[in-house]
């Protein structure tokens, strides 16, 4: 088990170069915290153990969050959370999203958010007229470029899903639910990018549009 990621990167490239004829890696979440895992194995026979594994098919990771706002404002922001990850929408309506996300974009938001802070200060103090950005540059109708499934075809990406959304039993709660469909990151991509929701939700898809 790995405490930091980029330990993991290195003991990778370790294996690559070494005799090793598989290895696996896993993510463990709990809460905020992340850990990894890394199995290897020189041994033929267990070769196959370590192959990657797909997903149950039609079984998705649900999330529920709690959020004041309505579901068709909830899904848009998420959706602009997602457009923010670089993902592409190959399909887009108000209860459902069908994405690709071509690279992990998701994964060390926080180290990226405190450097982005920085730079944004700095900014400011370089061109007053910079200072606001506003989270509000998707149309509030969802200007979401689309993409086609063809395009990717032969192509390496990180993850492919299906993401559903509806209302809770309660009057605040609010469902989402994640399909893995495909991508080089397996079914741990999604409880990344779930915790990456849970993270932030609060800050975004709720805080006032005034």
């Amino acid at each position: 088990m790995v405490g930091i990621k980029a330990d993991l990167k290195f003991l990778m490239d370790f294996l690559k170069r070494s005799d090793a004829l598989a290895y696996s890696t896993t993510t463990f979440v709990q809460g905020k915290t992340m850990r990894w895992g890394l199995a290897w194995t020189f041994d033929a026979k267990w070769v196959s153990l370590l192959q990657p594994k797909k997903s149950p098919a039609g079984v998705p990771v649900k999330l529920q969050l709690n959020c004041s706002c309505s579901i068709i404002d909830f899904v848009l922001k998420v959706k602009r959370l997602l457009l923010d990850l670089n993902f592409r929408f190959l399909v887009n309506n108000s209860e459902l999203v069908e994405v690709i996300g071509v690279t992990n974009s998701w994964s060390n938001q926080r180290r990226k958010r405190r450097a982005a802070a920085r730079n944004h200060v700095s900014t400011a103090i370089s061109d007053p007229k910079r200072v606001k950005m506003s989270e509000d540059s998707v149309s509030a109708d969802g200007d979401f470029p689309p993409a086609n499934l063809k395009d990717y075809e032969g192509k390496s990406f990180a993850l492919h899903c299906e993401i559903a959304f509806s209302d809770g039993e309660s009057g605040t709660a609010k469902i989402v639910e994640i399909k893995h469909l495909g991508g080089t990151l397996g079914i741990s991509a999604v409880h990344q990018v779930l915790q990456y929701l849970k993270n932030i939700y609060t800050k975004h898809t709720c805080a006032s549009s005034n």
